[in-house]
């Protein structure tokens, strides 16, 4: 389309859509955008523009290529050229030294012996979305700060009327931290300080500025200190913005929400999890799952061991609800009588800070309940669902302590520890679904490749059980952990009046 056939309809047809009249600042804003990019793809690039593009594409050498650039006419063809997606022609043709001098050399010759308003825009867009990719950054600085100021800010389109009185905070290395700080100076979002100096939201500027905008924010929060950032920082267009060429920002917000909690020896908080959640995933599946390997594979293994660590805890507080609410649901006096002192003795080894990592296997009544208790929740921890198990509600729970393996369960489940575990175990591999027989055959698998009836315990819920499960907890290497942890006050006492 030539610009003689635009039609004042078509440039206000979006802000009259509206059933209600727009704000004068909006209908500008609009009006503004709409002629910009009708006059990007109206403005000279017919069938000489295509010609010139070809021409240039064709040289063999950039001193081929500036024997060829005779008249201004090739200015904004190697632009387009530097500007287009793929890998193909900035390789053919970077944008280098030589080429930029050429091009202020070209708008030299034109009448006003400077570059074009479009061409003008078309260079500051380049220098955006190439922000930190240039081969030789600081002239390209130099041509665009004195290109800009031949113009008049009357004599600008396309934003740069608004960007030449600040073009100097952005025609730096610092650019992208002076974005940000402008951003929350005038407490307005990311996206939106870049759309008011008419720098493109999906920039190369910009996408740099989210590190300054939001990590520095949170560097300074306490640990688990609630605020805004931490919802946006939740939507998949922020947290996937690529840094560099493995991390994104999510990676650099997993770690520092993760480094801020460990520093201070504290669990996440809902928001500060959710968070983490949102971005990675739960780290406990399979190592081949697309989201582990994308975000918590490039980390060090010590983010996934806390994050692992703390969503055991959410995994103890589900199982304690499906004990408590079996034991309630069967009427069971002695069920009933159980569940306090199997919650203490989970309990103390949380609080203890024993337990390396956990998982929950659940029936599929157990499953549905699981996922009833926690509709209202952003994100569930995953688990492992026992596919052929007949009782209802029936659930298993492992804790990895280290040198002492643990399994709990639901029903008349005897409390079962291991010094170590045989190979190729379900409590490990992470897998969504596992057979209730390759739970039970756990113990038996111990003895048919370690024949050592001293590294297994496998007791009942009566007596002195706690006792006995503490004792093989100590007999095999858990140090920091006496009787009155894992009792409550009441059986601590029973026990020491029975030694008596």
């Amino acid at each position: 389309m030539k610009l003689s056939e635009l039609g004042i309809q078509q440039l206000i047809a979006p802000v009259r859509a509206a059933q209600t009249p727009p704000a004068e600042d909006t209908f500008f804003a609009v009006l503004t955008a709409r002629v910009e990019q009708t006059l990007k793809g109206a403005m000279g690039k017919g069938g000489a523009f295509q010609r010139r593009k070809e021409e240039l594409l064709a040289c063999p050498s950039q001193t081929k290529m500036i024997s060829v650039m005779r008249s201004p006419a090739y200015i904004r063809p190697l632009i387009a050229i530097w500007s287009e997606n793929g890998t193909r022609s900035p390789a053919r043709i970077p944008c280098t030294t030589l080429l930029l001098r050429h091009i202020l050399a070209l708008a030299q010759q034109t009448r006003r012996r400077r570059l074009g308003r479009i061409a003008l825009r078309e260079l500051f867009a380049l220098f955006f979305y190439r922000f930190d990719q240039f081969l030789d950054f600081a002239t390209m600085c130099d041509v665009l700060r004195q290109q800009l100021a031949q113009f008049q800010e009357g004599e600008l389109l396309f934003g740069l009327d608004r960007l030449k009185s600040r073009a100097e905070l952005f025609l730096c290395k610092d650019g992208h931290t002076n974005l940000a700080l402008m951003a929350r100076r005038s407490n307005r979002f990311l996206n939106d300080e870049a759309r008011y100096w008419g720098i493109p939201e999906d920039s190369r500027l910009v996408q740099l500025s989210l590190i300054p905008y939001y990590i520095a924010p949170l560097r300074e929060l306490a640990a688990n200190q609630t605020h805004p950032i931490l919802n946006e920082l939740q939507l998949q267009q922020i947290y996937e913005t690529p840094v560099d060429d493995t991390w994104r920002l999510g990676h650099v917000v997993m770690t520092t929400l993760m480094d801020t909690l460990m520093k201070h020896s504290v669990s996440p908080s809902e928001e500060w999890r959710n968070t983490i959640l949102a971005i990675g995933g739960d780290p406990r599946v399979p190592s081949t799952n697309r989201q582990y390997r994308l975000w918590w594979l490039p980390l060090s293994e010590k983010y996934r061991e806390a994050m692992c660590a703390w969503l055991s805890e959410m995994d103890m507080e589900l199982f304690l609800q499906i004990l408590k609410e079996f034991a309630q649901r069967q009427g069971s006096d002695a069920l009933q009588r159980m569940y306090p002192p199997r919650e203490h003795m989970l309990r103390a080894l949380f609080r203890k800070k024993l337990v390396k990592g956990t998982r929950l296997f659940l029936s599929d009544e157990a499953r549905n309940y699981v996922l009833q208790h926690l509709k209202n929740e952003k994100y569930v921890p995953s688990f492992a669902r026992i596919s052929d198990y007949a009782q209802p509600g029936f659930a298993m729970f492992y804790l990895n302590l280290g040198s002492v393996h643990m399994i709990e369960g639901t029903h008349n489940f005897k409390v079962r520890l291991y010094d170590k575990l045989p190979p190729r175990t379900p409590l490990q591999d992470y897998s969504s679904s596992v057979s209730a027989a390759a739970m039970r055959d756990i113990g038996s698998k111990y003895r048919y490749y370690f024949g050592n009836e001293n590294g297994v315990l496998e007791q009942v819920h009566q007596g002195k059980w706690q006792s006995k499960v503490l004792n093989f907890m100590i007999r095999h290497g858990i140090r920091n952990l006496n009787e009155s942890d894992v009792m409550d006050r009441s059986d601590f006492y029973s026990m020491l009046q029975g030694r008596r």
